[in-house]
């Protein structure tokens, strides 16, 4: 999977790290995203996932796993307006 990630991110120029390096995000920088795709298997059947990871300007990390790029980053927009939200009441 690997080699398809770096090919691809190849393809588009942009450049792909590993979400995480010894357990510990590499989200580091405020407004940040970053997606990878992996594959599981259950049973006979493998299911590809999308993991996400998203710095907010704030500093906080939103993280999820979903089945595509377009189901986390609906994710994270529901995160945003809670966060928002959160933010107007103090």
């Amino acid at each position: 999977m690997a080699g398809w990630r770096a090919g691809n991110a190849r393809r588009k120029g942009c450049i792909m790290a590993d979400l995480t390096v010894n357990g510990v995000t590499t989200t580091t920088e405020y407004g940040q995203e970053q997606h990878e795709y992996f594959s599981r298997k259950i049973g006979r059947q493998a299911k590809q996932y999308c993991s996400y990871d998203y710095r907010h300007t704030d500093g906080e990390l939103f993280s999820c796993v979903k089945p595509t790029l377009a189901a986390c980053r609906a994710s994270r927009d529901e995160w945003l307006k809670k966060a928002v939200s959160r933010a107007l009441r103090k």
